[in-house]
This record gives C-alpha cells, structure tokens and sequence, in this order.
C-alpha cells in the first residue's frame, strides 16, 4: 500500500518564494509525467526526509494536493545540498499501479564470509540492482548471503535471489561481491627504496687548503 504524502500548490517564480518555502521547512517539488502538464508543489522537509530514510530513493507515494487531486507516484530524483545534506529539490513521476517501472534497489550484504575469517578482504562491487516491477512489488532491499564464500570466491548477478514478478535489468554476469586474498606487506629492501650509501671522499691537499710550510 502506498504511503500517503500531502503537499501544497506553489509559484514557480521568484526565487524570493522558494526561500520562503524552505525558511518554512518544506521543500520545492515537481511533479510530471505522461499527458500530464506540470505541477509545481512543495512538501513537509521532516516527513519527507523519513519516508526516504524508510522507504529508499525510489518510494512509491500516494500524493495529496492541496485544491487539485491525488497522484500516484514515484520519487525520480532527489537534489540535496553537498554541505548541509538537507533536501532542496524533489521530482516526483506519476505512475500506473498496474504498469511496470523501472527502479533501483539496494543490495545488502548478510552474513560474514569464511574467506574474511581467514584474513581475506571482502569486497562489493555492485551495490544497487537496476529492476523492472509492478509499483507495489518492488523490494525494499535485496539480500545477498555472503557466509559460504572463501578466500577467490564471488557471486554475480545470477546468484541474487529476487521475489517473483520482479526482473532484474543487469547483466546476470555482474560481479556482486568477491573475497580476495589479503595483501602482504613486503620488507623495503635498500634496491626497492633507492637508498644509497653516502660516498666517503678523501680530502687531499689542494682542496680549498694550503700545506704547513
């Protein structure tokens, strides 16, 4: 079931009415999609900050607007500042809840690998999976057991295990996680580090200094 987000109706201009709106603890938005011109709004920042911290980057909403009508959408792209890491801008998609879309989901990794327990690194390499599903059956998270892998070992793609009705969009070849082996710390050796020993030279007469009549 999709939760349900209130939002408001805003102006598009100036840019005096989106300080406005952020001083007020909302956030500007948008939303648009098929045969559909679009609709400028703004959001509560809290409530919209928890639903993506629960729900994920791709959180399927029912949106209320103020003096207009209910949307079914989807969260399409979300602008956040690079400093204060606040929300700043947010596009919404409408959807069909009876049309597949394409999402991202992330992959998470349970379990401890019997390669690290002996010293190896374990590394992921992918860290979403790019899906196509029906609104209401895309997963929140993918889980990947990584406990059975040894010190060489990897899964791919293939080896994720899915609910039924969702497609998985990467190459099923698409290394996930692997273990590999631990690097050795190597002895500096006086060759590897260029050292070199300082040359002794001899002083001889003549050298800057004259000879004890």
């Amino acid at each position: 079931m999709a939760i349900t987000l209130q939002a408001e109706k805003r102006n598009k201009k100036p840019r005096s009415v989106l300080r406005r709106i952020r001083k007020a603890g909302k956030v500007p938005a948008v939303v648009y999609g098929k045969d559909l011109d679009n609709v400028t709004i703004a959001v509560d920042e809290v409530e919209m900050t928890k639903i993506l911290r629960e729900e994920g980057d791709y959180a399927v909403l029912e949106l209320e607007v103020e003096g207009d009508q209910s949307y079914h959408v989807m969260v399409y792209d979300v602008q956040k500042d690079p400093i204060k890491d606040n929300l700043v801008h947010i596009d919404f998609k409408t959807i069909r809840m009876d049309e597949p879309v394409n999402s991202e989901v992330t992959i998470e990794l349970t379990g401890e690998a019997a390669g690290v327990k002996e010293g190896g690194v374990l590394q992921q390499l992918l860290r979403a999976l790019e899906i196509r599903s029906l609104p209401d059956q895309r997963p929140d998270v993918i889980q990947c057991d990584v406990t059975g892998l040894n010190i060489g070992d990897s899964l791919s793609v293939a080896d994720l295990q899915v609910p039924e009705g969702v497609e998985v969009l990467n190459d099923a070849d698409e290394t996930v996680v692997s273990v590999v082996p631990p690097v050795k710390d190597e002895p500096v050796t006086a060759e590897d580090g260029n050292v070199e020993e300082p040359e002794l030279v001899e002083k001889t007469k003549g050298d800057g200094e004259s000879e004890d009549a």
